[in-house]
């Protein structure tokens, strides 16, 4: 390979260098805020648990010691699935945003693996350029 077609080469590697640099950074930034919204849904969600926890204590404390109609009995038990109903909803989004999460944890491992790979390419020929700046000419 001549000097003339590694000096055309040049360029183009150091662009899809920078697009690989570019690329893993998005990437980057979109795992931080998948993490993020990953520890603000836990919080949510661990938040949720202990308000329901809560407002049961409070229903339990409501009605202990008398007798409860079957409608009042009824009504308890909805409340009490309305909030399990809430938390196992809560429960299921923090896992989606959980494997969201793993998703671009692979996503940006690909990346940054390309961005190497990118590097790599580069330096390979600024070695080339090197060596036959350093080699006397044949041409």
């Amino acid at each position: 390979m001549s000097r003339a077609d590694l000096d055309a080469l040049a360029p183009v590697r150091r662009h899809r260098e920078t697009q690989a640099e570019r690329q893993w950074r998005q990437q980057r930034d979109l795992l931080r805020e998948r993490e993020a919204a990953v520890v603000a849904a836990r919080a949510q969600w661990q938040a949720a648990r202990e308000q329901q926890a809560q407002q049961r204590e409070g229903l339990c404390q409501e009605h202990r010691g008398r007798a409860i109609s079957v409608g009042e009995l009824n009504a308890w038990s909805m409340q009490e699935r309305r909030l399990i109903g809430e938390l196992a909803e809560q429960a299921r989004a923090v896992q989606v945003l959980h494997d969201e999460q793993l998703q671009q944890e692979q996503e940006t491992a690909a990346a940054e693996q390309r961005l190497r790979g990118r590097r790599r390419d580069l330096e390979k020929l600024k070695a080339l350029m090197e060596r036959l700046d350093q080699e006397p000419g044949d041409e």
